[in-house]
């Protein structure tokens, strides 16, 4: 079986216009370049500065609130600010497409400033994930796609274009910015009880209240201030990054299941495999989805010999990939039979014993590339929860800082682990309180 290949030269916005392609099984090439970036209304951002005085698209208020962050960013915070105000103009071209279309502010950007620093990866302690932040459940409910191969919320077009829909409606239900900013945070539901406990209809009315939480009471300052400072960062000390450039990319479609390391190494020495997983970071387990064509996202340039030398490696030491739900218990003799495949190379793939094997939920499952249309594609839907399911490629820990409230049996229920296995791996060996702050280490289980 050959695997499909198609080759389409884009910048950071051309995944916004889906790509057709042949259902032709056999090798087939197309190849186009094109340069157009678009750049932003201003470089680096929309009302940027050096001497004058910055524009706005959003409601500026100097509060006493706005006020304490931009002190933050100027003294606390500035190593850290510096480093968002860098990545600004990396998304800023991606960012400013999307919200022209969508008919929102351009300095909407700031919101996904302050939830993720413009870090395609960024992980919550809610599991909140992705430039703008989704918790799985509502990027599901914005169409973004949740599976054991793809978080979209990690994926920077999509994620943008669903951050956009859900803003669009916020806005429209509240009709103040201020107050959508809130709901996005905190949820619709919180700032609307909120509201009518308060008896207001204003967003800083509001905050002076303990109807809403207190990153809530936050967030819209903290938002205002990154917008001002960012603007103009001479006026408050602070010395402009070197601004990073946007990304350009080709994409590469494959019709099953791929490695990303695979199509790294296809690309040729020049290419490291960082640099395709900073492309494409909602392949989360660094494999395309199984049965189905995918647009894998590589350097400018470089599809083409990705595309040659992919097609000139023998289908004989090519490999595809299944993920299996552990449900019943089987043997990995057994996995490994039903998937046609061997349970060394399972074990090989998920760098694991055989004695590790029934201790976890689920894994990717390698198979022969030749095998591929024998073995089935199961639709597996991933738990909509903040902790999902226990797989080798799982980080080895997460930390949990305690919150007002907190207990270890509360933790453990958040976490889904045992109180005696929390104690266990935080040397809580005696009855005692926790302090707010403390950081509690719970171990295997990430998504």
């Amino acid at each position: 079986m050959s695997v499909f290949l198609s080759i389409v030269a884009l910048s950071c916005l051309g995944e916004l216009a889906p790509q057709t392609t042949s259902s032709s099984s056999v090798a087939t090439s197309t190849h186009t370049r094109s340069s157009t970036i678009v750049e932003p209304v201003e470089w680096p951002l929309f009302g940027f500065t050096r001497t004058g005085t910055p524009s706005f698209d959003i409601p500026i208020n100097r509060s006493r609130r706005v006020e304490k962050w931009i002190n933050h960013f100027q003294y606390r915070g500035k190593k850290r600010f510096r480093r968002w105000m860098a990545r600004a103009s990396k998304m800023a071209p991606l960012y400013y497409e999307i919200l022209r279309k969508a008919e929102l502010p351009l300095d909407t950007l700031f919101l996904s400033m302050i939830e993720s620093g413009f870090y395609s990866r960024a992980l919550s302690w809610a599991s909140a994930a992705g430039l703008w932040q989704f918790m799985p459940r509502t990027g599901v409910r914005f169409g973004l796609e949740y599976s054991p191969w793809l978080d979209e919320r990690l994926n920077k077009a999509k994620a943008t274009q669903a951050a956009a829909a859900y803003l669009k409606y916020l806005y429209k239900y509240f009709g103040d910015w201020h107050l959508a900013w809130a709901a996005y945070n905190a949820g619709e539901a919180r700032i609307r009880r909120g509201l009518r406990r308060s008896r207001t209809s204003d967003f800083w009315s509001l905050s002076e209240t303990r109807h809403i939480p207190r990153e809530t009471r936050e967030y819209v300052p903290k938002l205002i201030a990154a917008a001002i400072v960012s603007k103009a960062p001479h006026r408050f000390g602070i010395e402009p990054p070197d601004y990073l450039d946007a990304e350009t990319f080709e994409t590469v479609t494959v019709t099953t299941a791929v490695s990303l390391k695979v199509i790294a190494e296809a690309c040729g020495e020049d290419i490291e495999l960082s640099e395709i997983q900073e492309l494409n970071p909602e392949l989360y387990r660094g494999i395309t989805p199984p049965g189905r064509h995918y647009e894998v996202k590589v350097p400018r340039y470089w599809a083409r010999d990705c595309e040659s030398r992919l097609a000139e490696v023998p289908i004989s030491e090519r490999w595809t990939y299944r993920f299996h739900r552990n449900k019943d218990s089987r043997s990995i003799d057994d996995v490994a039979k039903k998937y046609q495949t061997t349970a060394q190379a399972i074990l090989a793939h998920n760098k694991i014993t055989k004695g590790q094997f029934s201790k976890f939920e689920a894994m990717v499952i390698p198979i022969p590339l030749i095998k591929d249309r024998d073995v089935p594609v199961e639709k597996l839907r991933m738990p909509l929860t903040r902790m999902g399911l226990y797989t080798p490629d799982s980080p080895p820990v997460r930390i949990h800082r305690v919150r007002r409230g907190d207990s270890l049996w509360k933790i453990a229920r958040r976490y889904r682990v045992s109180l005696k296995k929390l104690k266990r791996w935080n040397g809580i060996y005696k009855t005692r309180y926790l302090r707010i702050g403390e950081r509690i280490v719970i171990r295997g289980r990430s998504r």
